[in-house]
């Protein structure tokens, strides 16, 4: 637990360092006392021109759809410093536990792959299904503490590579125009600005439940904004001591159903590209999404004033919380036969002119210490400066989940929203399936 919540520590720590444009790092003690902009003085970019000859076609796997959008250019990058190694990036957004199982399960298992880390990586190295990779340096481009999100038993598996954060998405001109000066930090002030929304006919929530990985982003809010213990709560889901059905985590759909019911006619239509076309164009107000919305917005409007705020959980507005965590931690498959160049590309993803072509693209931070130039999106932005401020942030929920129960979050949201299930039921087949994955 203490491992753990160090890690998070640091990443809320070095959110604070990446506010606009991260041209400067001022040095930030971490919780085991290290100067981390010292221990970055010393080092060099990874890319070892010693392993420019290196030749192989790698495959990655990932839920970043920015990267497979933008696999062309993005190999055009990598050829200036590993002009042989080429990236063939594949993207899925649902589904994508169940569609990497089935990889990893047979011979086609993909060079690199994004998963999670901590907890929900143990399968995955019990099962001798990734690479250790203790012995690749990664400590001298990455924060050493971000790393920690990555290891089993002092060995290195996952490497993250970015920061993300989810949080209450807003248009700011329609707050404006609503005559919402602040932003409601409460439950009651939300449920007060949504009548001010109304009055001037915008829709206040746009909900994107058509795509089931929404919904279980949705859900994280249902979890670790409002529990103290999830590394307790989890070790009790093990035993059968506990269940996914708290006070506060039951009483969390009150909101969720107050958010469904102001989502427009037929919430469980809209996807996750409608959400945000929405959410830009100023016909809806709010979204419950994370900075990653961002370049899907620009679509319909480049120009769009948009911000991101901590989620109301309760009556208490310090309570209210926006998630910021690593991502986009990325593994190296055991049974991979390009095991080098899958380590040289990760390598220079996190190199100092891989880690600011990657943010340029992404517009969020990067794990990498070589301090790469960033201009963060403004929801990225928000989030930082949130954080800075000394309000709450929380860790992803799915660190803390057993492996299967993502994808059956999301469709039990949308089973729970449609009326095909009850609230009991819901809460009784996720406990019932976490029974089945650890027995």
């Amino acid at each position: 637990m203490k491992k753990l919540m160090a890690f998070f520590l640091v990443v809320v720590l070095l959110l604070t360092m990446a506010a606009g444009c991260a041209k400067s790092q001022a040095p930030v003690s971490t919780p085991d006392g290290q100067n981390q902009t010292d221990q970055t003085d010393s080092k060099t970019d990874s890319n070892d021109s010693t392993d420019n000859e290196i030749s192989a076609t790698i495959t990655y796997l990932t839920s970043q759809p920015l990267y497979a959008k933008n696999s062309d250019a993005i190999n055009e990058e990598l050829h200036k410093v590993h002009p042989k190694i080429n990236v063939i990036i594949e993207h899925i957004s649902d589904n994508y536990e169940a569609v990497l199982k089935t990889q990893m399960a047979s011979s086609n298992a993909p060079d690199i792959f994004s998963w999670q880390g901590y907890l929900a990586m143990v399968p995955f190295v019990e099962d001798n299904k990734v690479a250790d990779l203790s012995n690749e340096s990664f400590d001298s481009i990455v924060f050493p503490n971000f790393l920690e999100s990555g290891k089993k038993d002092g060995r290195q598996y996952g490497i993250p590579t970015i920061m993300q954060s989810l949080g209450l998405l807003y248009n700011k001109d329609v707050f404006e125009k609503a005559g919402i000066t602040e932003i409601p930090r409460t439950i009651s002030a939300l449920k007060e600005a949504v009548e001010k929304i109304k009055a001037i006919g915008v829709q206040p929530f746009t909900s994107g439940l058509k795509d089931q990985w929404v919904c279980y982003d949705l859900f994280w809010f249902a979890q670790t904004p409002v529990m103290d213990d999830m590394m307790g709560w989890y070790n009790a889901m093990n035993e059968g001591k506990a269940s996914f059905r708290t006070e506060r985590t039951e009483k969390m759909f009150e909101l969720f159903d107050f958010i469904y019911e102001n989502s427009g006619d037929k919430p469980l239509s809209s996807d996750f590209a409608e959400m945000c076309h929405q959410l830009a164009a100023g016909t809806a107000a709010m979204a419950v999404q994370g900075d990653w919305a961002y370049e899907e917005t620009q679509k319909i409007d480049p120009n769009a004033n948009l911000g991101m705020m901590g989620l109301p959980v309760s009556e208490d507005p310090a309570e209210s919380a926006i998630m910021a965590d690593s991502a986009e931690i990325l593994f190296v498959s055991e049974q991979s036969e390009n095991k080098e160049a899958a380590v040289a590309f990760i390598k220079w993803m996190l190199s100092k002119e891989g880690a600011e072509y990657l943010g340029s693209i992404t517009k969020t931070p990067s794990t990498s210490s070589l301090k790469p130039v960033i201009e963060l999106n403004p929801f990225a932005a928000d989030a930082n400066k949130w954080v800075n401020d000394g309000n709450k942030a929380v860790p992803f929920a799915w660190n803390f989940w057993a492996p299967g129960i993502m994808d059956v979050v999301g469709k039990n949201i949308q089973a729970y929203f449609s009326g095909s299930i009850t609230l009991d039921e819901f809460f009784e087949d996720l406990d019932n399936q976490w029974a089945k994955t650890v027995n």
